[in-house]
């Protein structure tokens, strides 16, 4: 029983890990600057490295559109490349606020930030030619005080491949800096609590497959647990 109990607890935990919302434009309205807003559209795509890709009016016309929160690497017609690439959208603000912050989840590899052109926050470190350490990004508040407009603004995100994906992890979120930091905080205590979690069930089966070397669904377990909490 506990044995079942264990695997309905993993598909959930499974669920709740790699499920995302999903819209079909490049496009964000905010008109409640007291709400947070996810950025769960689909982002406007190109799988190359180009510093003009930052500033606001480019033509976009043979840009696919993808959610950053899936990784890239797997999409068909994006599997072989390994570079830099970067992601737009639009985000249309309808109420007077200078208080807004962003959320930034884990990414597969370190990114800068763009507003309207300006570059306003790397995770990583990105050098003059373009490239940076090969490195997971960390989770991060980004303060935008300022930065956006009343009407129209662009964010533009760069980031890399690393181990087979590109993008983020994660949805991303927008909205007033209290709450934004407390998105933050509940993110890194639940991520850490289910690494915690996965990791001692992953030692707890490795121990008990040590001890009866003949039940090999133990080590299985033990492999599945781990790989999900890493």
């Amino acid at each position: 029983m506990k044995l079942k109990q264990f695997l309905i607890l993993l598909f959930f935990l499974l669920l709740l890990k790699f499920s995302y919302a999903e819209q079909s434009s490049g496009l964000l309205t905010i008109d409640n600057c007291n709400d947070v807003y996810k950025l769960s559209n689909k982002w406007f795509f190109i799988n190359e490295d180009n510093l003009t890709f930052k500033e606001k009016d480019i033509d976009l016309k043979n840009w696919p559109m993808f959610p950053a929160n899936n990784s890239w690497a797997h999409a068909p017609g994006f599997e072989a490349y390994k570079g830099t690439s970067w992601c737009r959208m639009t985000i249309e603000i309808q109420c007077p606020s200078s208080d807004f912050s962003m959320f930034v989840p884990l990414h597969y590899r370190g990114a800068q930030f763009y507003i309207n052109g300006e570059l306003v926050h790397e995770t990583r470190h990105f050098t003059s030619d373009g490239s940076n350490p090969v490195n997971i990004g960390k989770p991060d508040v980004i303060d935008l005080a300022g930065k956006l407009n009343t009407g129209a603004n662009t964010i533009a995100i760069r980031t890399g491949w690393l181990d087979h994906n590109g993008g983020f992890m994660e949805t991303m979120k927008i909205g007033p800096h209290d709450k934004i930091q407390r998105e933050w905080a509940w993110y890194i205590l639940w991520n850490g609590a289910l690494f915690s979690i996965l990791t001692f069930w992953g030692l707890y089966f490795l121990l008990l497959f040590f001890k009866r070397r003949n039940e090999q669904l133990h080590l299985f377990y033990s492999g599945l647990s781990l790989s999900l909490g890493f």
